[in-house]
């Protein structure tokens, strides 16, 4: 288990022991007892219900199957101590849900995947934009990747509200931007008023149009990210995000409210920082 922990593990290695710990209740038990502090995802995603959704607005291409390990995030996340678990039974109702938001904000480190600011990810230098809108590849963004791609594996299929935030949010990180705007604007019609959801939403426009000349892109990114400030002023990202889409709009007096609010709330902070540079 320290082995598997510390990723000192071969690939076939490693896929034993978690296809031993998938139906081992005893495993469990130890790695709860190891690592103490991942979360129980009720209480981070606040699942319920699978919840309707709209029809997408076109047909939806499931994402390639990348060549990576779709359980590589778990020992780099476990070993951090980024998020709280209390037991070993809320791991194993962890383990069962598969992983989510909470797995993708601890994989990111110093990797930012896109130009917008996603809800409670840390600041990390701006992408570089890539042709088709997604992250440039590197060594450094492997392991945000690779939880990506677990993320969409555990929640392609899930309907709830909190799985078409997560899975949007990994199609985001992994690059399919269209991807992540068709399955974040479920999760919006499913909960409107979420901010976490709006502000997600509108940073994937934000992604579309900082790589495209879409209109349509910068127009949703602006309305979602105003409604995402008008759920909560007090988070940063919505003010953010709103900033970044004004910029493109040469709407600069709206850019200089924004970045206003925003300093207000997080001080002299790297995102500040950043839209303050000419």
């Amino acid at each position: 288990m320290a082995a598997y922990l510390d990723d000192q593990l071969s690939v076939e290695e490693r896929a034993r022991v978690e296809g031993h710990m998938a139906d081992c209740d005893a495993c469990v038990e130890l790695l709860a007892a190891i690592v103490p502090d991942l979360p129980d995802p009720a209480l981070v995603e606040g699942r319920g219900d699978p919840l309707p959704f709209p029809a997408a607005p076109g047909p939806m291409e499931p994402p390639p199957v990348r060549p990576r390990r779709l359980m590589r995030w778990m020992a780099p996340v476990a070993a951090s101590l980024v998020v709280v678990i209390g037991s070993a039974a809320a791991l194993r109702q962890w383990r069962d849900a598969g992983p989510g938001l909470e797995v993708l904000r601890a994989a990111h480190v110093d990797v930012r995947p896109v130009h917008g600011r996603l809800t409670s990810f840390g600041h990390a230098p701006e992408p570089p934009t890539t042709r088709s809108g997604g992250p440039a590849s590197s060594d450094a963004s492997l392991s945000l990747l690779d939880a990506a791609a677990a993320v969409e594996a555990a929640r392609r299929e899930r309907t709830d509200a909190a799985s078409r935030h997560a899975y949007g949010v990994a199609l985001l990180v992994a690059g399919d931007v269209d991807g992540a705007i068709t399955v974040l604007s479920q999760a919006v019609a499913a909960r409107p008023d979420d901010v976490a959801v709006l502000n997600d939403a509108a940073a994937a426009w934000l992604q579309k149009a900082q790589t495209t000349s879409d209109v349509q892109a910068r127009q949703e990114a602006r309305r979602l990210a105003e409604r995402a400030t008008a759920a909560d002023p007090s988070r940063p990202e919505g003010w953010f995000n709103l900033a970044r889409v004004a910029m493109l709009d040469g709407d600069d007096a709206a850019v200089q409210r924004a970045l206003a609010r925003l300093r207000a709330i997080e001080g002299a902070s790297p995102w500040v920082e950043e839209l303050a540079v000419p």
